[in-house]
């Protein structure tokens, strides 16, 4: 898998980290599972049934999971307490609501509709509304990508893939869903929402200062969508 950002060669270090991570992270659930090292399979939901291989989260990389893993391998903070909404005060960095907006986490900050997006900006989705509701789902943009993943699954430019997304196993008409993580466009995201009532932007303020001393910013990527 490769970068296709215009930027990703003068990006900052944690940046590169971040989406050198992400795009490995492409393929079937057990495939990235067993090629994290053990620090890495620790932060992973399926590491709570690495000793019961017949459990149907065995090896399971949910969608936190991914976002926690891409930050903590680029070297940005990725512990803090939550506050507010239906856990109320947790530290489970396994739920997305890990990712929410909330006054006691000054890592993250809530993007406004009409700020263009950067790499490493995490997208979360929903449906009853903050702060009182809880969410359901995380994914990671990472600006252009293209190649083959893990598995052999190729995904070319031309499709527009921007976003990769992680989700905890679950059942769907009779099969097993979630079992892979995958690619999506950003302009899907907006749309289609994983079928959730909205989608909200979340950006990593020590990345965004890393882009800054750079010299990177939004109003300079005519290659985002």
């Amino acid at each position: 898998m490769t970068s296709n950002w215009a930027d990703y060669s003068r990006a900052p270090a944690k940046a590169q980290l971040l989406i050198d991570q992400a795009l490995f992270m492409l393929g079937n659930d057990n495939t990235i599972y067993d090629k994290l090292d053990q620090k890495l399979q620790q932060i992973c939901y399926g590491w709570e049934f690495r000793n019961n291989p017949g459990h149907f989260n065995h090896k399971d990389i949910v969608c936190a999971d991914l976002a926690t893993i891409c930050l903590l391998v680029a070297g940005l903070p990725y512990q803090w307490q939550v506050t507010g909404g239906p856990y109320r005060q947790h530290n489970n960095h396994r739920l997305a609501d890990y990712f929410r907006p909330t006054s006691s986490n000054p890592n993250l900050r809530e993007l406004a509709d009409h700020e263009a997006p950067m790499p490493g900006d995490l997208n979360i989705y929903g449906d009853a509304p903050l702060p009182g509701g809880s969410l359901g789902h995380v994914d990671l943009y990472i600006g252009p990508f293209s190649g083959t993943d893990q598995n052999g699954r190729q995904y070319p430019l031309s499709k527009g893939f921007n976003v990769v997304c992680a989700s905890i196993d679950f059942m769907s008409g009779g099969n097993e869903m979630g079992t892979t993580i995958l690619p999506y466009t950003l302009e899907y995201c907006r749309t289609k929402r994983y079928g959730y009532t909205w989608m909200k932007r979340m950006r990593h303020v020590q990345l965004e200062q890393e882009y800054k001393a750079a010299g990177i910013s939004p109003s300079s990527q005519s290659v985002f969508t």
